[in-house]
């Protein structure tokens, strides 16, 4: 059994724990997460997201408070927090971080689980990037509202173990992933990186 990954390092800006980790950096500390280490997912707040767990909004704040990596998605916060604090906060959108783990660390023989995204996204990740494994649940708009097809998607999720998942739900909890997705022991290691758009 591998060690237990360290903890990364953590930059707070307007009340945010940021992961101060550039696109590359991030994408590479994904890749290499052993495989059999805790579940883990990874947020990509925006400007509007920060503002809103600023502001209190439990649902973004106990998203970010649980996640393994909190990486910026916003060029506003980053030009903010460099000319306005004197902070480097890199940036490290999660649609890049999405097509950066495409190509680097998802290949044919990667087992992916998808919540959102339609026939044609699948039809292109295969024949873009080869994946053969997917699985693929697309809710209804505003799922996370109803908590029946929020228990769907973490049942479909749980019944499709991957190495990799993703969110592209906009989810402003992700953290509502965490529990079930961990406490299923068929379920490996898993990444989920919301808001991957």
């Amino acid at each position: 059994m591998s060690a237990r990954p360290l903890p990364l390092p953590r930059r707070r800006f307007l009340g945010v724990d940021f992961t101060p980790l550039d696109l590359d950096t991030a994408t590479r500390t994904v890749v290499e997460r052993p495989a059999d280490a805790p579940f883990a997912y990874v947020v990509t707040p925006n400007a509007q997201h920060v503002v809103a767990a600023h502001a209190g909004d439990a649902r973004f704040r106990s998203g970010q408070a649980g996640a393994w990596m909190v990486l910026n998605d916003s060029r506003i916060l980053r030009l903010l927090s460099r000319h306005l604090f004197g902070l480097d906060l890199p940036l490290a959108a999660g649609s890049d971080v999405t097509t950066r783990l495409f190509q680097t660390g998802i290949g044919p023989h990667t087992s992916l689980t998808l919540i959102g995204g339609d026939a044609a996204l699948e039809v292109q990740l295969r024949r873009d990037f080869g994946v053969r494994n997917i699985a693929r649940l697309n809710p209804s708009f505003g799922f996370y509202r109803d908590p029946i097809e929020v228990q769907r998607c973490l049942d479909f999720v749980c019944d499709n173990p991957a190495p990799m998942s993703s969110s592209s739900s906009a989810h402003p909890s992700p953290r509502c992933w965490r529990k079930p997705w961990s406490a299923n022991p068929a379920s490996p290691a898993s990444v989920c990186v919301s808001a991957a758009r």
